[in-house]
């Protein structure tokens, strides 16, 4: 058995590496791929060199757009985090979650909430965690994504402004040097700007000489942060692109202005910030209630949630339900059983196990649930529990019948006394609102109240 246990493990240990190997691999071709697509359009704008100043302006002016998008898509990314840490903040763990979800229902005699936590507890959660996740969402992110389509906004602007300030510059070098003689002007041969520079022009400019002026541009200039952020991503933005000779600065600025400007001015950025914005969010959401969702496991007899954190062989839950608020009955009676978990009652009684035998509480779990072993009999770890649990059952009674029948109706007069002035009692309708909810929650279909 041993040895058979050994291969066996060494087996699943082969499999994993494997596994581990295979995703290395697909990740390394996709980033070929992404580099051959890269190079592919480097040769294609190496053929194209015979074009003009227009042509390799706007070339020059798509691939620092892609890069702008790039950044932009890494902003969005962190502004979607950052909401998924303020949410954290608020339920940091199931344990503190399930706390908030027991004291926003039973605790705050709310019987709305109590008939969904009931229904279903983990959906119940997720509920309450979507609610978090969308009020924080609707508090920061309209605010932050409008700062962060300005910030990529004046990004582009400045881009247009620095190409202006270099085809000044290189004119003004031009002149300088025609007056000083450096360059001698061949009147045999005709600039051509659609074509390319002329021959016997021997003072050319290229496409780095404007790359090195937008990186230094920034140390010339007056800073403020805006203006700092925006010289800082477009130095760190420069495309990577071949190094192409222009033969009219001025040309090929107002070229590079007017695509610029077309992108800033047209309808793809706010597009694309707005569904990356959403599609980011969806994936923080989901992966923020990966950790606050916990153990989906309940407690046999009241089905309150476990609300320990991390990995673990034996369950727990702070609060515990009256049975009957999970159809347990009186198998002879049909009378719901008010005996709290943690009470004598629950500890002396006899529960059916899968093959039919009935069994006092211990053997029970033993025989069927052996990981919520050992269970806890305190009488008064429950007690203040107890209040909230039997308004609930006051108020919330009619709805609870129905989705347990054939339970028999029963409640102490006691109890109604006690609680008939805390709020209206639910209905049979209010059981249909509440098992819609649930079931929206399910299939990933419920969005919180946008008021």
């Amino acid at each position: 058995m041993l040895h058979a246990l050994h291969v066996a493990l060494r087996l699943a240990c082969v499999d994993a590496l494997v596994a581990i190997e295979d995703d290395k691999q697909q990740k390394a071709m996709t980033d070929l791929l992404t580099q051959k697509a890269l190079v592919e359009e480097h040769f294609l704008l190496i053929v194209s060199a015979n074009k003009g100043d227009v042509d390799r302006a706007a070339n020059f002016a798509t691939l620092y757009h892609r890069s702008l998008l790039s950044w932009m898509d890494h902003e969005v990314m962190q502004l979607a985090a950052e909401v998924r840490s303020q949410v954290l903040q608020e339920m940091p763990d199931p344990r503190k979650s399930s706390e908030r979800a027991f004291q926003r229902s039973f605790a705050a005699h709310s019987w709305t909430d109590v008939l969904e936590y009931v229904i279903d507890m983990n959906a119940y959660l997720e509920k309450l965690y979507l609610v978090v996740f969308h009020q924080k969402k609707q508090g920061h992110i309209e605010t932050a994504k409008i700062r962060l389509e300005k910030r990529v906004i004046t990004a582009y602007q400045l881009l247009q402004e620095i190409a202006g300030k270099w085809a000044r510059r290189e004119s003004a070098d031009s002149k300088d040097d025609a007056k000083n003689g450096k360059i001698v002007k061949d009147t045999t041969a005709v600039k051509d700007v659609v074509r390319g520079p002329a021959a016997g022009n021997s003072a050319q400019r290229g496409i780095r000489d404007l790359k090195d002026f937008i990186a230094a541009h920034a140390e010339r200039v007056p800073k403020t942060a805006d203006s700092a952020d925006a010289h800082r991503q477009l130095a760190e933005r420069l495309p990577a692109t071949a190094d192409f000779e222009i033969a009219d600065p001025k040309l090929f600025a107002e070229a590079l202005q007017a695509r610029v400007g077309d992108y800033a001015a047209g309808t793809e950025i706010r597009q694309r910030l707005t569904e990356r914005l959403e599609k980011s969010l969806q994936e923080q959401s989901l992966q923020a209630w990966s950790l606050i969702r916990g153990c989906s496991e309940r407690c046999p007899l009241c089905g309150s949630k476990c609300d320990l954190v991390g990995e673990h062989s034996r369950h727990h839950c702070t609060h515990h339900l009256f049975p009957a608020f999970h159809g347990w009955m009186d198998r002879t009676s049909g009378l719901p059983s008010f005996n709290h978990c943690l009470c004598h009652g629950s500890r002396d009684g006899t529960y059916e196990c899968k093959d039919g035998v009935w069994r006092k509480l211990e053997d029970y779990l033993r025989e069927d649930h052996p990981s919520w072993l050992p269970f806890n009999h305190d009488a008064n770890a429950g007690s203040k529990d107890v209040q909230h649990l039997r308004a609930a059952w006051v108020q919330c009674r009619e709805p609870l019948l129905e989705y347990f029948s054939p339970m028999t109706d029963f409640c102490p007069e006691e109890w109604v006394e006690a609680h008939k002035d805390e709020g209206k009692p639910l209905t049979k309708a209010d059981l249909k609102n509440a098992k819609d909810t649930i079931r929206k929650v399910r299939a990933k279909k419920w969005m919180p109240p946008s008021d």
